[in-house]
């Protein structure tokens, strides 16, 4: 804390205009140190310096501009203006600030050349956020050529540097290969670095090479340890992925507190919106397992979630609910609506349920060709479907064969009999209301074809029609074939 005889002499040179004493006043009140904290007073003192040409003071004012801090309204443009002043004179991290506005369009119309450029001058200087976001350009080749090379060049500057970004993009880089030679354990020290310092994703990724073994011994213990640590920070795919470790008994405790564990996770991922963790969390309601309530209706609603994020295990699982009603109104219709939605992503499930539903209703093309789909996607239980509906058609085929030939002997036995009408009496001949007393005849209540005027010609008629009495699926296909 500066005493008050040097405050006093600071502020007395700050008050007659000398810029470097205005700066250095404002960073105290922005601080609070040797004075109370005071943006307005920090602001007023930075703009002083800054008319009078001070770099820090213009790179600063520039800042509170961006933050709309101190009294100032937000303004991009403002920001822009005195950070191009700053940079302009070679401030270093001024330059990459306006880099930054350039490839965002913020402030400024977006163009990729003039952020690479910017950035280019504030990498020069060896500033490692300029090096690092210098290396984003170049690895997705934006304002400049591709190159993965030059990307992990940068990158690599920049993490020396203690860079956490830029040292999990270059650990990302020996992970895949990219720009360098494929090191597994290279990727590991530069996961380790930015993971010592807190970064979340590298955090992750290194839980991800314990757990994989790549790089380093597996170890399920690490992985949790890392997962844990990124997962406290709110990363909700360690979230997810540590809910996973505990589910499948892999965090080094009882099954029972696993699964409790396990739920918690997944809520906490699911409430960011994670669609994995929503699913998992619906699956966890739908069994009552890890704590939670049995619920169908809660099940549903994660899933619903998941879904409506496109998530194609939540859609198949919906569209299973709608099927046989649990948890919402049952509903055909809505089931392959869902269905459909994971299907046309390609998921083989959804393209087999859809299968079946075509095939509880008879509709045997568009059955085949979802199968099909299914099965050309690795589904192998579609298999057994597409064989069986060949086998139905064959029958059907049989069956309609069959008939005909029946159908053509009936008729050629009951000649003699005159019989005019489908609906004469199949023995006597007798036509409808030819008898007084008979209005209606009464047909076979087995193939509901052949009509009698009374039950004692049926009897007497049995023995001939039995041999060709078929019930309606009969005429079309056996009934043990059309299960499932």
């Amino acid at each position: 804390m500066a005493s008050k005889s040097k405050l006093k002499k600071l502020i007395k040179l700050a008050e007659k205009g000398h810029a470097g004493s205005q700066n250095k006043l404002g960073v105290m009140y922005a601080k609070g140190t040797g004075l109370d904290q005071d943006y307005a007073m920090a602001v007023m003192w930075w703009r002083k310096a800054a008319e009078k040409g001070h770099v820090d003071s213009q790179h600063k004012l520039g800042l509170m501009y961006r933050q709309g801090r101190g009294g100032l309204p937000q303004s991009d443009a403002l920001a822009v203006e005195w950070w191009r002043k700053a940079a302009e004179q070679g401030h270093p991290y001024a330059q990459p600030a306006l880099g930054d506005m350039y490839n965002f369009g913020l402030g400024v119309d977006q163009n990729y050349v003039m952020a690479v450029m910017w950035y280019s001058m504030g990498a020069d200087q060896e500033d490692y956020e300029a090096q690092y976001k210098l290396g984003t350009m170049y690895q997705y080749g934006k304002g400049v050529d591709q190159s993965d090379v030059i990307a992990t060049q940068l990158y690599r500057k920049a993490a020396e540097q203690g860079h956490a970004e830029a040292q999990c993009n270059l650990a990302f880089m020996y992970e895949n290969g990219k720009g360098v030679a494929l090191n597994y354990s290279a990727a590991v020290k530069w996961w380790c670095k930015a993971a010592e310092q807190g970064s979340a994703i590298a955090q992750h990724n290194l839980a991800l090479t314990y757990y994989d073994g790549l790089g380093v011994d597996q170890s399920n213990s690490l992985a949790v340890k890392w997962y844990s640590k990124a997962a406290e920070q709110g990363y909700a795919e360690a979230q997810f992925n540590l809910a996973i470790m505990y589910r499948d008994g892999q965090g080094g405790l009882p099954q029972s507190q696993s699964n409790v564990l396990a739920a918690e996770w997944y809520s906490k991922a699911a409430d960011q919106g994670y669609a994995p963790a929503q699913c998992n969390l619906g699956a966890m309601y739908r069994d009552g397992s890890g704590g939670l309530p049995q619920s169908n209706a809660l099940a549903v609603e994660w899933w619903r979630k998941a879904a409506d994020q496109e998530y194609t295990l939540a859609q198949n699982n919906l569209g299973l609910m709608y099927r046989f009603g649990d948890g919402v109104p049952q509903s055909d219709a809505l089931a392959v609506e869902w269905w459909r939605k994971a299907a046309d992503q390609g998921d083989t499930e959804a393209q087999y349920n859809i299968g079946k539903i075509y095939l509880k209703q008879d509709k045997f093309s568009d059955a085949l060709r979802t199968f099909n789909a299914a099965k050309n996607n690795g589904c192998k239980k579609s298999e057994e479907k597409i064989n069986e509906i060949f086998k139905i058609k064959k029958e059907i085929k049989l069956n309609e064969k069959k008939w005909k030939c029946l159908k053509e002997i009936y008729i050629k036995k009951n000649k003699s009999k005159k019989v005019t009408s489908y609906k004469d009496c199949a023995f006597c001949g007798a036509s409808e209301n030819s008898i007084p007393g008979i209005v209606i005849h009464k047909f076979c209540s087995k193939c509901k074809m052949t009509y009698y005027c009374s039950v004692e010609c049926q009897k007497k008629h049995w023995k001939g029609h039995k041999k060709y009495c078929l019930t309606p699926e009969e005429r079309r296909v056996p009934i043990e074939l059309r299960k499932n």
